[in-house]
């Protein structure tokens, strides 16, 4: 029961949440919503494979209120997604306008919800709430765009495949530097390594707190075609990313990008 009244407290908060850092998975902290059902949403904050999810919503009376699910853990990958699952809360407690008071905290299993990773921008939110059960399709949501502009220390991690013979080939670590220009409508990488240096240009785009950018590369060492940099997390202490790359000459390359922010 204290673990729960600890949780109503946090609620709300997390309504406004921030990106959050989780090693285990694509992160699914952030604000989710349907573009096509305005006035209710999600926020979900993830620490490991748990994740605090808050619904707001209206009742049966047409007011605004809230539920919570303060330990929606990972249970499954299938076909549909990553799936995580929990007990579904409602809580009550001190009106705003009054002093605290612990004793008027309550918590109170309504039912369960789900929350499934579709891809890396939506997701399906499934709940129960006192015997009614319901199943949104969400969105994260983007109300600013992230500048990723800097310079970066770092590198890239991945994997060549069907490159030419004589080329690069299999899983590769390679140390170097980020150098990114950042505009709301587009973006230019640039990568300096021992070996090569690689420039990628695009169209920006943003899901949540995630970037995108995807265009077309060229390479001191001949290699050009299409690339896709995507979860992109800019933050004020580093860069991180996944990167895919295709080469006209049949190379494929698919890794992640990284590095820590230099000062001036």
């Amino acid at each position: 029961m204290k673990k729960l009244l600890k949780s109503m407290a946090l609620a709300l908060a997390i309504l406004s949440t921030g990106a959050q850092a989780t090693s285990f998975a694509t992160d699914t902290s952030d604000i989710w919503y349907n573009p096509n059902e305005s006035g209710w949403g999600l926020g979900v904050t993830q620490q490991n494979d748990i994740l605090f999810v808050v619904l707001y919503v209206y009742g049966a009376n047409g007011q605004a209120t809230w539920y919570y699910a303060p330990r929606t853990q990972f249970t499954a990958v299938n076909a549909s997604g990553t799936v995580y699952s929990g007990p579904f809360y409602q809580a009550t407690g001190s009106p705003y306008a009054q002093g605290f008071n612990p004793a008027a905290g309550t918590s109170r299993q309504v039912g369960t919800a789900s929350f499934t990773l579709t891809n890396l921008t939506t997701a399906v939110f499934t709940y129960s709430i006192d015997g009614f059960s319901a199943s949104k399709s969400v969105t994260r949501q983007t109300w600013a765009t992230n500048n990723m502009s800097g310079n970066f220390l770092g590198g890239r991690v991945g994997t060549y495949s069907g490159c030419p013979a004589g080329g690069a080939s299999g899983y590769l670590e390679e140390p170097g530097t980020w150098a990114v220009q950042h505009n709301t409508t587009g973006a230019q990488l640039t990568f300096s390594g021992a070996s090569t240096s690689c420039t990628y240009d695009g169209g920006y785009a943003q899901s949540g707190h995630f970037g995108l950018v995807s265009g077309n590369f060229s390479c001191t060492n001949g290699q050009a075609g299409a690339f896709q940099a995507y979860e992109i997390n800019a933050q004020v202490t580093a860069l991180a990313g996944r990167i895919t790359t295709n080469a006209t000459n049949g190379c494929v390359y698919d890794g992640r990008l990284a590095g820590a922010r230099r000062t001036p």
